[in-house]
């Protein structure tokens, strides 16, 4: 399993990192992770007053920064559609809206950005694309359908 090599456990690290920034600046939620030992739809959870809020899904991304992400990505947040298909679902599911957490790790800066509704609608601006993507944190190479969420109006959290 991926999460069990030392890229693995890094990543991790930078995702609770990024969990940190986000209770650092909104005390009042606290972030509750899911099993990094098996795969889960979300990452997360975010809870306020003992009442879960948003679900959540995580990337850090290590080779940019949030100015090459705006110059060379033009804002937009690359993840496999099928994730964001299966995590709008299950936060629906879970009647929560699903959030998405964008952690620039050279920068320790987080973009938080709702992506769909408690109703399961995507509510950012999304396109879609086959394209070839790096299959695990581990490497590979695989062509897939991707999404390409923007990110312009993102929460920007240090």
């Amino acid at each position: 399993m991926d999460i069990l090599t030392t890229r693995g456990q890094q990543t991790v690290a930078d995702e609770s990192d990024a969990y940190s920034i986000w209770e650092r600046n909104f005390p009042e939620f606290r972030v509750i992770s899911t099993p990094k030992d098996k795969p889960a739809v979300i990452d997360a959870l975010l809870l306020k007053n003992n009442i879960l809020r948003y679900a959540v899904e995580t990337k850090c991304r290590y080779d940019m920064t949030l100015e090459s992400f705006e110059l060379e990505r033009g804002y937009e947040w690359l993840i496999t559609n099928e994730k964001v298909i299966k995590s709008a679902a299950l936060a629906k599911d879970l009647g929560l809206p699903l959030v998405g957490f964008l952690y620039f790790v050279k920068d320790k800066c987080l973009l938080a950005k709702r992506i769909a509704d408690a109703d399961g609608k995507i509510v950012c601006k999304m396109r879609t694309a086959n394209t070839k993507t790096q299959t695990t944190v581990n490497g590979g190479e695989i062509i897939r359908t991707n999404a390409f969420l923007d990110m312009d109006g993102a929460k920007i959290l240090f």
